[in-house]
C-alpha cells in the first residue's frame, strides 16, 4: 500500500476479516502466505485510528513485525522466550505483550478461587488462606505475584534461568525464593506445600509428560491441600474465547495471536475421538488420590479446577459422617479418631485429658493438621451450622487450648486450629448464628482470662467480638 494514501483512502478492515485469517493462523501459523497477509493487514492500517484502538494499540509495529520475525527463525521453545523476556520500546517485556494479556485474565480468576471460599450457593464468603504455596512454571514473576497475595510462603519453580533472572528482576518479587528446576524433577521433600498452582505449564506437555507432571505435583502436596489450574473456554461457533477478543480489534490484535500461536499451537488441534487436555488431567488427579470440582467463570470465559488431596480416610469418613449426620456421632468419631478412644460415646474429651489418656505429640500433632484442614474443606463449609461446627470443630479444640496439664507443644498446635477456626467460622456466620457464636465467645474469653501461654487466642477472641459489636451498631 502507497504511503501517500491518506487514513480515508486505506481500505476498511473488520472482525469477519481479522476471524478469517486467525482461522488460517490457527491451522499453521508458520505458513509464509499467512504471515505476508497480517502484515499487510497491519501495515495498511498503520496510522489510522482503528490501529490505535485496543491493548496493543501503543506497540510501535515495525517492532511487532520484528519480533514476530524473530519468533518465526526460533526453532525451540527456549528460543521463543529468550525473544520473549528482551523489552519493547514501551519499557513492556514482549512476554507481558503476547501472552500476558489473556494470561493475567486467567491469574484474575486463579486468584478469586485460590484467595476465597464459597457457600452453597456459590457465593464468596470468607478470605482463604494457605501455608506454603508453589507456582510451578513462575516464567517472568506474573504468576508469582498473584500466589504471595494468598500463601505465607511461597516458592516460584521455572525451568529456564534466563526467566527466574527477569522474575526477579521484579522489585516486588526481590525476596521471593525462585528456584531454577524442571517440573517433572521438583527438588523439594513430601506433602511439602497445601498450594500448588500453574498458568498454562500444562498445555506444552504432551500426555506422557503430563502424567509425570500430575504424579510430581500428587507428592509434594499435603493431604487436604490443593492443586488449581485455569482453562480457556472457547465455544464451537466461535473463532477466538473471550478471553482473545483483543485479538479481533485490529491488525495489530491479529499480529499479536500469530506470535501468540507461533509459541503455544502445537500443531493440530484434537480431534473428536482424543482425549482433551482436561480429560487427561483430570483422570490422572483421579488416579493419583484427588478430588476435584470444575469453577466456571463464564464472563470471562475461563473455568478453573481444583484438584484437592483427598486426607487420610478416617478423616474421609468424619467429614461425610459430619455432612450426612450432624454433630454428635461426629463429635464421638472425632474423639476416637483424634484421641484413640474406642469409649468415645461414653467419655468426652474433658475425660480423657483429666485421665492423663492424651497420646503423644508425636501422635496428635499430625492429626490436628488434618483436622485443620478438615474444618476448611469445602463440604464441611457449605453444610455449615454454628452448632455442630461449634461442637466438633470449636469446642474440643478450647479444652485441649486452655488446659495447662496437656503437653506444651499439642496446646500450641491446637491454639492454632483453634484461631484458623473461630475466623474461618466467623467471617461465614449468619445473624442468627452470630448471637450464638457471640455468647459463646464471651465465655471463652471468661475460662482464658487467667490461663498462660493463650495469648493468640485472646487477641483472636477479642477482635472478633470487637467485629460482631461494632456489626450490631451499624445495623
Amino acid at each position: 500500500m502507497p504511503e501517500e494514501l491518506s487514513k480515508e483512502e486505506k481500505p476498511q478492515t473488520g472482525p469477519k476479516e481479522y476471524s478469517e485469517i486467525i482461522s488460517i493462523i490457527d491451522e499453521n501459523p508458520y505458513d509464509l502466505k499467512v504471515l505476508d497477509r497480517v502484515l499487510s493487514l497491519a501495515r495498511n492500517e498503520e496510522g489510522t485510528e482503528k490501529a490505535r484502538e485496543g491493548f496493543y494499540g501503543h506497540i510501535p509495529l515495525d517492532e511487532m513485525i520484528k519480533t514476530a520475525e524473530r519468533l518465526r527463525e526460533a526453532t525451540t521453545l527456549e528460543n521463543k522466550y529468550r525473544v520473549l523476556v528482551e523489552k519493547c520500546s514501551t519499557g513492556e517485556l514482549w512476554y507481558d505483550i503476547i501472552l500476558g494479556h489473556t494470561n493475567d485474565q486467567n491469574l484474575v480468576a486463579l486468584g478469586e478461587e485460590i484467595g476465597n471460599w464459597r457457600n452453597l450457593f456459590g457465593r464468596k464468603t470468607m478470605e482463604r488462606k494457605w501455608d506454603n504455596g508453589l507456582d510451578i512454571g513462575s516464567g517472568t514473576g506474573n504468576s508469582l505475584l498473584e500466589i504471595k497475595k494468598h500463601a505465607g510462603k511461597f516458592i516460584g519453580v521455572e525451568k529456564l534461568e534466563f526467566l527466574s533472572e527477569a522474575a526477579r528482576s521484579n522489585p516486588e518479587l526481590s525476596k521471593a525464593e525462585i528456584v531454577t528446576a524442571d517440573a517433572l524433577n521438583l527438588p523439594f521433600t513430601d506433602e511439602e506445600f497445601d498450594l500448588v498452582m500453574t498458568n498454562g505449564l500444562t498445555s506444552y506437555l504432551p500426555k506422557k509428560e503430563l502424567l509425570r507432571f500430575v504424579k510430581e505435583v500428587a507428592r509434594v502436596v499435603e493431604p487436604g491441600g490443593s492443586y488449581f489450574e485455569s482453562f480457556i473456554i472457547k465455544k464451537k461457533e466461535e473463532v477466538l474465547p473471550l478471553v482473545e477478543k483483543e485479538f479481533l480489534k485490529n491488525g495489530k490484535g491479529v499480529l499479536v495471536c500469530l506470535m501468540d500461536r507461533m509459541i503455544t499451537n502445537k500443531g493440530g488441534e484434537e480431534t473428536a475421538t482424543e482425549e482433551s487436555h482436561f480429560s487427561i488431567l483430570k483422570s490422572a488427579f483421579e488416579k493419583n488420590g484427588f478430588s476435584y470440582k470444575l469453577l466456571p467463570h463464564q464472563n470471562k470465559g475461563i473455568a478453573v479446577a481444583e484438584f484437592k488431596k483427598r486426607l487420610p480416610p478416617d478423616f474421609e469418613d468424619l467429614k461425610s459422617l459430619y455432612v450426612s449426620s450432624g454433630a454428635f456421632l461426629s463429635y464421638g468419631q472425632m474423639i476416637n479418631l483424634l484421641f484413640n478412644d474406642s469409649n468415645f460415646h461414653k467419655n468426652e474429651l474433658k475425660e480423657i485429658i483429666e485421665e492423663g489418656k492424651l497420646p503423644s505429640s508425636e501422635k496428635i500433632i499430625p492429626s490436628l493438621k488434618f483436622f485443620k484442614k478438615l474444618a476448611a474443606d469445602q463440604w464441611v463449609i457449605m453444610s455449615n451450622s454454628y452448632g455442630h461446627y461449634n461442637t466438633v470443630f470449636i469446642r474440643p479444640l478450647a479444652e485441649i487450648s486452655i488446659d495447662e496439664s496437656v503437653e506444651p507443644a499439642v496446646r500450641q498446635k491446637a491454639q492454632e486450629v483453634l484461631v484458623a477456626n473461630l475466623e474461618r467460622f466467623y467471617q461465614d456466620t449468619s445473624d442468627r448464628e452470630g448471637k450464638e457464636f457471640y455468647h459463646y465467645l464471651g465465655k471463652l474469653r471468661e475460662q482464658i482470662e487467667n490461663k498462660t501461654g493463650c495469648e493468640k487466642i485472646i487477641s483472636q477472641v477479642d477482635t472478633i467480638i470487637a467485629e460482631i459489636s461494632l456489626k450490631k451498631k451499624t445495623l
